[in-house]
């Protein structure tokens, strides 16, 4: 229930708790619980890469690859495991309604522009992915995001899992941008990073800014990708 109606659980617990902090601390603590009874660690304790900057003190580096570098991208089977800082694709494939239609397209664009899958500070997973019911993968597979990119709809809401810091890239249709306050809301609420990217016209080129939110929605590759770089 709490996974599947993050609008409806922010309401009962305003209620509730009263104050945005009380309601902060609730969320948190709430989160925490389930991890731990996973025996998954906190999303609040540094991840193995990040002690190990720590301790050397210096950054992490991310190569990324301009138009005209040659083609670096490597095969590594920890890829289809929940390990690293990914970016990842949210995408309820197949479904019809508040689907990105071209999410290949995106996931091969970010690909390229991060060639480098070996690199454990930031890696693209190389498909498609969709949040389901089995909480324990999807509470394990979030805290190993760093930035996901999704139709605004209830898988979403699983970034509750995901570390502070952590960008939460909100896809909405056309018309539809009132609908970014729930999650914005709730990326304030977890420490995370809001970011928003909405069409400029309806795919029939109408500009009536009425919004559908169940319509599947086009995305143009390049102003994400460009944007990520």
């Amino acid at each position: 229930f709490f996974i599947q109606t993050p609008f409806v659980t922010h309401l009962i617990l305003f209620s509730l708790f009263g104050s945005k902090n009380k309601i902060r601390r609730a969320y948190l603590a709430y989160s925490e619980r389930i991890l731990n009874n996973f025996n998954l660690k906190s999303k609040f304790q540094l991840t193995s890469i990040q002690e190990e900057l720590q301790q050397k003190k210096i950054s992490e580096y991310v190569p990324i690859c301009d138009p005209i570098c040659p083609s670096q991208q490597k095969t590594n089977p920890s890829s289809h495991g929940f390990t690293g800082e990914w970016i990842v694709i949210l995408n309820r494939a197949g479904v019809g309604r508040r689907e990105l239609i071209n999410a290949n397209e995106l996931v091969n664009g970010l690909l390229k522009a991060f060639p480098d899958h070996s690199n454990p500070y930031l890696r693209v997973w190389p498909k498609q992915f969709n949040f389901h019911n089995k909480l324990y993968e999807a509470a394990r597979m979030a805290r190993s995001i760093r930035l996901l990119i999704g139709v605004h709809g209830a898988g979403l809401s699983n970034t509750i899992f995901m570390r502070p810091g952590a960008i939460l890239y909100e896809i909405n249709s056309y018309g539809c941008r009132h609908l970014s306050f729930n999650f914005r809301r709730w990326a304030e609420v977890f420490n995370l990073q809001h970011a928003l990217w909405i069409l400029s016209q309806d795919d029939d080129g109408s500009t009536d800014n009425i919004c559908n939110r169940e319509s599947s929605t086009r995305l143009n590759v390049n102003d994400i990708v460009n944007e990520k770089v």
